[in-house]
């Protein structure tokens, strides 16, 4: 206590208040909601013990509300559509040039022309693309070329991985030397040689 000031209880408080500002940062709505509801209890907590109860209210107002979403999201059967296209095809151009800064930032020299890139695939989750993958298929395998999955679908990136199985993809294999989609690390690639590879 300095000065009649509860210096743990308001660092305490303060944590609360970061962790709700940090969870607005959050691109993965399940994230978001995590780390909101952990800010939310540590305030909720605060505002009981300083007697602050309209604040009190609002914390388990909004703990309940991420509550029911954050079940809501992970009791949803997520339904992912794989569509094969031409690297001329509308839809795919219109993805593209939402996103063609992202795009270009994560695959080197992409271009559709190259004839490497002659399969491409767009997945769909409730009726919006939200991830392109455009690479030569081998039989069963998918030599990925270039990719992109954009922020906050709710999906995870390995789930995205795992629609291609519907066009019969078994295997993805990635030139080692090549620039690597984000987060790939944590999709269960493997290194093989000079490619990583993913079974599906």
């Amino acid at each position: 206590m300095v000065n009649g000031v509860n210096i743990p209880l308001e660092i305490f408080g303060y944590i609360g208040t970061a962790l709700v500002i940090i969870s607005m940062l959050m691109t993965s709505l399940i994230k978001l909601r995590i780390i909101n509801m952990c800010g939310s209890i540590i305030s909720t907590t605060y505002s009981i013990i300083v007697g602050a109860w309209p604040i009190v209210v609002m914390n388990i107002c909004i703990l309940c509300i991420n509550m029911y979403h954050t079940v809501k999201s992970l009791r949803r059967k997520k339904v992912l559509s794989d569509v094969i296209v031409s690297p001329k095809d509308k839809s795919l151009l219109h993805f593209i040039s939402l996103y063609e800064d992202r795009i270009k930032a994560d695959n080197n020299e992409y271009d559709f022309n190259a004839n490497e890139y002659s399969e491409t695939h767009l997945i769909y989750f409730e009726n919006k693309i939200i991830a392109f993958f455009a690479g030569k298929r081998e039989a069963e395998t998918y030599l990925l070329n270039a990719s992109y999955i954009i922020d906050g679908s709710g999906v995870s990136e390995k789930e995205i991985f795992l629609a291609l199985r519907g066009s019969g993809i078994k295997q993805i294999k990635i030139d080692f030397g090549a620039r690597l989609p984000y987060g790939i690390d944590k999709m269960g690639f493997k290194k093989t040689g000079t490619d990583l590879t993913l079974d599906l």
